[in-house]
């Protein structure tokens, strides 16, 4: 299981984009945690707007990105492929809104 995440600066992390597979127990404990979580499927349907709306308006943020989480045809090389990933194109969008807000 591949995640890719985002958090504003901790401790205060609401909101990470996840691959749509089977992994209820990690979302379960997420949400337990208070994230928002984001399913790469519903990035997909939806865009990346939603979760970049949920972020907070202001503040510095801490960013990792998990290249797994990323679908094979942006990075056909990591080790676990998560066909339906985020694209590219979320990535810049997200680290654009990032850039603003922060």
């Amino acid at each position: 299981m591949s995640l890719t995440s985002y958090r504003a600066a901790p401790p205060r992390a609401k909101s990470a984009p996840w691959p749509a597979a089977n992994c209820s127990e990690k979302v379960n404990m997420a949400r337990r945690w208070g994230a928002k979580i984001h399913l790469a499927q519903d990035i997909h349907r939806h865009g990346i707007a939603p979760v970049i709306a949920a972020l907070p308006s202001s503040g510095r943020f801490f960013v990792t990105l998990d290249v797994d989480g990323l679908d094979p045809s942006v990075m056909p090389g990591t080790v676990a492929l998560a066909p339906g990933g985020l694209m590219w194109w979320h990535i810049i969008e997200l680290f654009e809104a990032l850039a603003a807000k922060g």
